[in-house]
């Protein structure tokens, strides 16, 4: 009997574990403001999952607050975008959005390149969690202010959901990517007006100058073809039908960095357009606390983050 009882609990434990088989080992994220917690939905019978960061005073706010959608790059995971990217800690200091980190399948997301979480549909994931928020943890997220920010493959998967869903999105931040040549030929003339952010490197390790793109740590695997960063802001300025931009000087420079960030904010935009483009930077978030040590800068081959700016501080002030 025992022994019997054993086996039944044991086949009982694999379905339990097996979400994809049952979504009832898949549950919701539980709310606790000023803390992250980690939740799953069923999205077309794949289990998704996501990170949330409520701030403490989102209840007393009186208003609904934004959303922002924050997509770690390829390879990586929402814990660790989360903590380098510093949006958890700016929403608990500002209480001025949701902060929500979804996770890409097998750490990657479908960003439209063949060889990239291709068959995955994460635009119907990222959608469907903005509904799950509101329907079901009953967030008061704000309607036409759902925002997404991405760095590399986070950031060409932004431009997707940009290009294909412009009129359910309020903005974009892009950080160190530039549209592919696929999202370029299906989305330079279908673009509507959002307000929209990019940080780029221009020693970048995975988008060249060449126009490839490759695995920083694997340089000769191949990974697309890109336009470039200029001619990406370019179509994102006609889109929003902008006049030149301001010539700024460099911000604050930190000579230990080996960086040097200059801002460009275009003119007479129906919505924002600004680039800051980062002199000596490379595959990196921008921040003050960001570390340049020989592991992340030549072992892995990422380059310099510059420590400038905020990324967080500056994309929210434009989102705001």
């Amino acid at each position: 009997m025992v022994r019997g009882v054993n086996w039944f609990v044991g086949v009982l434990l694999l379905l339990m574990c097996n979400s994809n088989i049952w979504a009832w080992g898949c549950s919701s994220a539980e709310i606790e403001a000023g803390s992250s917690t980690v939740g799953c939905l069923n999205v077309n019978g794949v289990d998704r999952h996501y990170r949330l960061f409520v701030p403490h005073k989102y209840q007393v706010v009186g208003r609904p607050l934004p959303l922002l959608i924050g997509l770690h790059g390829g390879a990586d995971n929402p814990k660790s975008f989360e903590r380098y990217s510093q949006f958890s800690t700016l929403s608990e200091k500002t209480a001025e959005f949701i902060a929500v980190y979804p996770k890409g399948v097998n750490k990657h997301w479908n960003d439209g390149r063949a060889n990239v979480g291709a068959g995955v549909d994460d635009v119907a994931f990222l959608r469907a969690l903005v509904k799950h928020l509101k329907r079901d943890l009953k967030l008061p997220v704000a309607p036409k202010k759902i925002f997404i920010t991405g760095i590399s493959n986070g950031g060409l998967m932004a431009m997707r959901v940009a290009c294909e869903h412009p009129r359910w999105i309020a903005g974009i931040a892009v950080v160190a990517a530039s549209e592919t040549k696929q999202l370029s030929r299906k989305c330079s003339s279908r673009l509507l007006p959002m307000a929209a952010v990019f940080v780029f490197g221009d020693q970048d390790t995975a988008f060249l100058p060449s126009g490839l793109i490759v695995n920083p740590v694997k340089q000769k695997q191949l990974r697309g073809k890109h336009i470039g960063i200029d001619q990406t802001v370019s179509h994102w300025v006609k889109a929003n039908h902008c006049g030149q931009f301001n010539r700024s000087r460099p911000i604050n420079a930190v000579a230990a960095d080996q960086t040097t960030v200059v801002k460009r904010t275009y003119q007479s935009c129906k919505k924002p357009v600004v680039y800051f483009k980062v002199k000596g930077g490379g595959h990196r978030w921008a921040d003050s606390t960001a570390s340049n040590g020989r592991l992340i800068r030549k072992m892995l081959n990422m380059g310099y983050a510059s420590q400038e700016i905020n990324a967080a501080e500056e994309i929210w002030s434009v989102f705001r």
